[in-house]
């Protein structure tokens, strides 16, 4: 039987994940105009089945455009997808991305009303995010993982959709291997044939407390353990 690890207590710079959450565009814009309610649901459900993007096949994504996940059904099961896709995959995706590559994503996605306010935010939440981490050595490990999502409201047009994720963070010399459970909740507009981002707005938790059947590793274990595997994206995962 393997010995236990032994916590890892050298001093690192602090880059807490809930910190590192800025990583990401998402979560910080505040949301912006209100979308129908619950009783909109009901309404919903009577009216005509909505028209599916042409180049999505089931709820999507069908494609991508500029590294972001795109083609997405105007059906509540493909609002319900493209929540998944921006607030996990893109989100993971984003710190791996050069600068110009990210803002091109994240303009992919964006609605027009939110994309500049939502690429400022994001390219500089990548820098703040980026800078300490270049200071480390070995693999930075950046895992977005959606866990349940939730249809807070939904009609043909707008929706909102709200995703519980875990993230994990990890690179030796800058941030010990650690991890934040967050509810993003996603606003989405159907504009220019798909769904694009309004607005998200980030909440804590709900947040497990570990069962206690191993101890953390450090960052060198996390990637002496971890050599040869590949950090999954969460849509071609999907597929």
């Amino acid at each position: 039987m393997a010995a236990p690890r032994t916590p890892d207590r050298r001093p690192f710079r602090p880059l807490a994940v809930a910190g590192a959450a800025a990583i990401i565009f998402l979560g910080g814009m505040a949301a912006r105009g209100a979308l129908v309610d619950r009783a909109g649901d009901d309404a919903q459900a009577a009216a005509p089945a909505a028209t599916a993007s042409p180049e999505a096949v089931g709820p999507g994504p069908a494609r991508e455009v500029d590294g972001a996940p795109a083609g997405f059904a105007r059906t509540r099961a493909g609002a319900r997808a493209a929540a998944i896709a921006y607030t996990a995959t893109l989100s993971q995706r984003l710190l791996y991305l050069e600068p110009a590559a990210a803002e091109a994503a994240v303009r992919a996605v964006a609605s027009d009303a939110s994309e500049d306010a939502l690429v400022v935010d994001a390219l500089d939440s990548l820098d703040a995010a980026r800078t300490p981490l270049t200071e480390g050595s070995g693999a930075t490990w950046w895992i977005v993982e959606p866990l349940a999502v939730k249809v807070e409201a939904f009609s043909t047009d707008r929706a909102r959709m709200s995703v519980w994720l875990v993230r994990v963070l990890s690179r030796q010399g800058v941030v010990v291997p650690q991890t934040s459970w967050v509810t993003e909740t996603v606003e989405l507009v159907w504009e220019d044939g798909d769904w694009r981002l309004w607005s998200d707005t980030s909440t804590p938790g709900p947040t497990p407390v570990p069962d206690g059947s191993d101890l953390p590793s450090s960052a060198a274990e996390l990637d002496a353990e971890l050599t040869g595997f590949e950090v999954l994206d969460p849509v071609m995962a999907a597929r």
